[in-house]
C-alpha cells in the first residue's frame, strides 16, 4: 500500500479515473466518406470542490486547467495497432481542440461537483487508412491556480 497526501481543492471520482473508451467497429468506407468517425464523450467528475486553501493562509483558488497527453504526432493521439492512417482527436464541449501535452483552457472552480465533458473521435491523417484494431494510452493532468 503507498499513496500521497496533497492539498487540491477538488477531488477526482473514482469512476473518472481510469476510463476505458471503446469506440466500435468503424468502417473504411464511413472514414474515406466522413474523414472521422462519429464522436465519443467521456467525463471527468470532480468532487468535493473547495475554494478556500487549508494549507495557505488567505488563499483562495480561483481555477484549473486540464492537460492531455500520449503518444501523438503533434496535434492528435497516435494509436498503436494494425490499423494505419487514423488518429484520435479530444475537444472539449465549446470545440477546444486538447492539444498533445497543453494546457486547454483554464475552467473556474465551482464549489462542489463538476463535471468536465468530452468528445473523442477517430479522424484520418492523410495516409492509407487500413483496417486493423486499434488502441491508445491518454492521461490527463489537471494543474489548480
Amino acid at each position: 500500500m503507498r499513496g500521497t497526501i496533497v492539498e487540491t481543492p477538488c477531488l477526482i471520482d473514482t469512476g473518472s479515473e481510469d476510463q476505458s473508451i471503446n469506440l466500435g467497429i468503424i468502417p473504411i468506407s464511413y472514414m474515406s466518406q466522413y474523414g472521422a468517425s462519429p464522436e465519443k464523450t467521456f467525463s471527468i467528475k470532480l468532487i468535493d470542490c473547495q475554494l478556500v486553501s487549508t494549507e495557505k493562509e488567505n488563499f483562495l483558488w480561483e481555477s484549473f486547467d486540464v492537460t492531455f497527453d500520449g503518444a501523438n504526432n503533434g496535434n492528435y493521439y497516435t494509436v498503436n495497432g494494425d490499423a494505419k492512417g487514423v488518429v484520435l482527436q479530444i475537444k472539449d464541449t465549446r470545440e477546444q481542440l486538447a492539444i498533445p501535452g497543453k494546457s486547454m483552457d483554464k475552467i473556474q472552480i465551482s464549489p462542489g461537483d463538476m463535471l468536465l465533458n468530452y468528445k473523442l473521435r477517430l479522424i484520418t491523417d492523410g495516409s492509407d487508412i487500413k483496417a486493423g484494431d486499434f488502441h491508445t494510452i491518454i492521461i490527463y493532468r489537471i494543474s489548480y491556480y
